[in-house]
């Protein structure tokens, strides 16, 4: 099976022998989940990354969500190119770094239009690749994390009989929306990797 690297939707329509079967046909920057983050990163740089105080943390710190990109201002330095930064799920006691989920983000925080033009262009990639190997699922609605309804999401995804997904999200958020450290959050375009592992979590603890 031929791995499709997500990066490469940004360029060309590619034609190829098969349709996917599984979220380990897929990459994003280089990286897939399932694998241990060690395979990628040194082990130092990891821990000081989990350390950092950019690490963000999910209940009972089961997951921890750590940030790889290209400049030197990252403890995990990758060449993220098209994204301009991928987030790494993991769980912090796991000696083994195995990754949970990945995210690409691309950032637009003067023009919601290039990241919703940007989404449909790589949906639309998406559709071909995995023909009907997965349930298509539209989830378009406010965010919740703005308590106000003013952030929009607009969410796609393709969903594996397993239950691990792939998705496509483009984030409008209000300018009144803030952080825990007050900042606002920058308008983005995102494509994820998800394990059902992960997202059963989510459902069940996280956002129980």
């Amino acid at each position: 099976m031929i791995k499709i690297l997500l990066v490469l939707f940004f360029y060309l329509s590619l034609s190829i022998p098969s349709q996917a079967e599984n979220i380990k046909d897929f990459q994003i920057g280089k990286m897939n989940v399932k694998d241990s983050l060690l395979d990628y990163f040194d082990k130092k740089a990891i821990i000081k990354d989990l350390n950092s105080n950019y690490t963000h943390f999910y209940k009972n710190k089961a997951y921890a969500i750590i940030t790889a990109g290209s400049s030197d201002n990252y403890d995990l330095r990758i060449n993220t190119h098209p994204y301009d930064d991928i987030a790494i799920t993991i769980k912090p006691a796991d000696k083994k770094f195995i990754i949970y989920a990945l995210s690409g983000r691309i950032f637009c925080p003067d023009d919601i239009n290039y990241c919703t033009s940007k989404k449909k262009e790589i949906e639309n990639e998406l559709k071909i690749f995995f023909g009907k190997n997965v349930e298509f699922k539209v989830d378009d609605g406010t965010h919740s994390y703005d308590k106000t309804g003013k952030s929009k999401t607009y969410n796609t995804y393709f969903i594996f009989e397993s239950g691990d997904y792939v998705s496509v999200s483009t984030y409008d958020w209000h300018k009144d929306a803030k952080n825990k450290n007050g900042r606002s959050f920058p308008d983005n375009t995102k494509v994820s990797i998800m394990t059902n592992e992960f997202e059963q979590f989510l459902s069940n603890v996280q956002f129980n």
